[in-house]
This record gives structure tokens, sequence and C-alpha cells, in this order.
């Protein structure tokens, strides 16, 4: 198809993704941002950006990213912006509760206080967009997003229209790692 037309029930008012999960924007922002993990059908996590994960304790995870992330501007997603996608969320007002800390250059260790429920885990793994802090400082991600998922921003108008095309640099398309089981 030439052009794909999608309608929205509600106004985003913006592209952020360290807002809450408001206005309609869960409908389309899996096109521009990836979080660590999705869920298959029978509830289990499936690795996005994350290739798997460790229960160090039941309140320790570590999880391991795939090396070879690149957002749409070429900038290497490591485990210092999954850090900083989480305390952007934090610093919303979010209820997140937990620590996240960088281990390595492809791992990050979630700590919670106590053993985290589903809702917990699903909120901070599944539903927490992970992106460049480099990219976040230099644009403005409320307008110009630069994307870690399949497809680019290429024109957006509050109320009015969001252009989306194929990322031609979507990095799950690159990688040396088996990603058939994303979703």
């Amino acid at each position: 198809y030439d052009k794909v037309i999608v309608a929205v029930n509600a106004d985003p008012a913006d592209l952020l993704p360290c807002k809450p999960n408001g206005n309609g924007k869960p409908k389309f922002f899996w096109s521009i941002y990836e979080a660590l993990f999705d869920y298959d059908d029978d509830n289990n996590l499936v690795p996005s950006l994350a290739s798997g994960y460790t229960e160090v304790s039941d309140t320790v995870w570590n999880i391991k990213l795939f090396e070879e992330i690149y957002d749409s501007e070429g900038n290497h997603i490591t485990a210092d912006d999954v850090v900083y996608s989480v305390e952007g969320l934090i610093e919303t007002g979010n209820n997140i509760k937990c620590d996240v800390e960088a281990v390595d250059e492809y791992t990050v260790a979630y700590h919670w206080k106590e053993k985290p429920s589903a809702a917990q885990l699903e909120f901070i793994l599944v539903r927490t967009f992970i992106f460049s802090q480099k990219a976040f400082e230099e644009h403005n991600f409320a307008t110009e997003p630069v994307a870690t998922g399949p497809f680019v921003v290429s024109g957006f108008v509050s109320g009015s229209e969001l252009v989306l095309e194929a990322n031609d640099d979507y990095w799950a398309e690159k990688t040396s790692e088996d990603v058939s089981a994303r979703l």
C-alpha cells in the first residue's frame, strides 16, 4: 500500500514516551517505540529489546539487551539508555516501585523492595518504552521522536494527523540474533 490511514478515538496531544499511557497513545506508540518485552498469547514474556532475563532473587532481575539495537538515527541503545528511559518515567510521577541500574553495557538490574507483582512486572518490562538518551536530549520528542520501533514519524500535527513510515534502519531486521519469537 502507498498509504495507510488509521483513525484513533482520542488525540494523543504529543508523542512523549515518558508520559502515562493515556489519550490513545498505546494504539500506535508500539509502532514507534519498543519495550523490553511483550507477551505472547499465553502471557509469557517474549523478548523485544531484551534478549532475556535472569531472576537473581525474588527482588532482583537482570535483563540482557540485544547488542545490536540502534534507533532510527543510528544511536546505539545500551543499558544506560534503559536506565534513562525508566528514570524519565519515574520523574513523571508514575508509581514505579523499583530501582534500576546498568550492570554492564547490555545488562540492566531491576531491584524491587519486595517480590514484584505481575502488574508491576508488566508496567516496567512490557509497558515502558525505551529510547536513546542522546536522541531525547537533541530532539523534541513531543513532536519529533526518534524511533526504536519498526516505524518512524514523518509528520505529526496534534489533533490532526500522525504520519508513520517504515523504519528503513530497523535494527531487528539487521540483527544476527534470532528474533523470530518477537510478536
